[in-house]
């Protein structure tokens, strides 16, 4: 019987542990990896994204400013950007780098900003006057021809006093500039007030805020495309069209959510470990018995 509800990679997985004389851990261990789950606003961020990598370049690169919570989704973007654009060697050996990424010093200062940026492409720290450093991260930026520069933790700059602020937040200007280079940062909501204060940034940095899940019909295409990559023998939702979804889905769905806080991040640990205690009870389906027995903590009280 061909199980229709499963991706061709998981139901190709799941044939293949037949054959295995520990199949039970074997599927464990695949539902316990990071995989990515790609949702309707998350693809809309990743076409953004090459939008700005094969957009022709000037001196005012438009960027792109990513607003979440903790744990709901900044970071998995962000790697699955980083895998999507790899470094590579051209024709005669060059390391070219679509894509640069850093994270934003917890305490920036302009000279572990800039050195964030040369670690990024993995050459070593400078510790000269800042203006040299800067000159050595532009002219590496250029050199392996960056298409897009990535900062995740961008909220970190709040912590700074306003004139420091002013002194990074400067520099990602002039980088973008100098560089002809477009950048994503992904923070906290305390990013888009640092941003909002300097209207030249503003006007630059478009934002896409990534809100937490609520009990509709983008969760449940969520929960659709949850369900496709694990390895569980029967299928957990009873219809295969989310806008049309049977009211035992919907029950399951607002189970699921009502444990959580709403983010991505619990969401997947409560819809893992639960397909984890169907495959040992035998269940092999996650059910809403399952999800209200579960043994889980949410960080924050759950959305109602």
């Amino acid at each position: 019987m061909v199980k229709e509800y499963l991706s061709n990679t998981t139901r190709d997985f799941l044939a293949s542990c037949e054959k295995m004389p520990n199949s039970t851990e074997t599927r464990i261990k695949f539902i316990q990896k990071d995989g990515w789950i790609g949702y309707e606003l998350a693809k809309k961020i990743l076409d953004r994204v090459k939008e700005m990598v094969e957009r022709p370049r000037n001196s005012r690169m438009h960027s792109l400013l990513v607003i979440g919570s903790t744990d709901n989704g900044k970071t998995s973007i962000r790697k699955r950007i980083e895998e999507i654009y790899k470094r590579y060697p051209d024709d005669k050996g060059r390391v070219i780098w679509p894509v640069v990424s850093i994270q934003m010093p917890p305490n920036p200062t302009e000279l572990s900003f800039i050195n964030a940026i040369i670690k990024g492409m993995l050459q070593p720290c400078y510790y000269g006057k800042p203006h040299m450093a800067l000159e050595e991260a532009i002219e590496l930026l250029i050199s392996h021809k960056v298409r897009l520069l990535m900062i995740d933790e961008v909220h970190h700059i709040i912590r700074l006093t306003p004139a420091k602020q002013r002194i990074i937040m400067d520099l990602i200007k002039f980088i973008s500039n100098e560089a002809e280079l477009p950048f994503v940062a992904f923070g906290t909501e305390e990013a888009t007030n640092i941003f909002s204060y300097d209207p030249q940034l503003k006007n630059r940095f478009k934002k896409m805020e990534i809100p937490r899940w609520q009990a509709d019909s983008n969760f449940l295409r969520l929960m659709f495309s949850f369900i496709s990559v694990l390895p569980l023998k029967q299928p957990s939702l009873l219809t295969t069209n989310p806008k049309a979804p049977d009211a035992a889905d919907i029950e399951l769905a607002e189970a699921i959510l009502d444990k959580t806080n709403g983010t991505i991040g619990e969401i997947s640990m409560v819809i893992r470990n639960s397909a984890i205690v169907a495959i040992r009870d035998k269940e092999e389906k996650i059910t809403k018995k399952i999800v209200l027995e579960l043994e889980f903590e949410s960080s924050e009280t759950p959305v109602m």
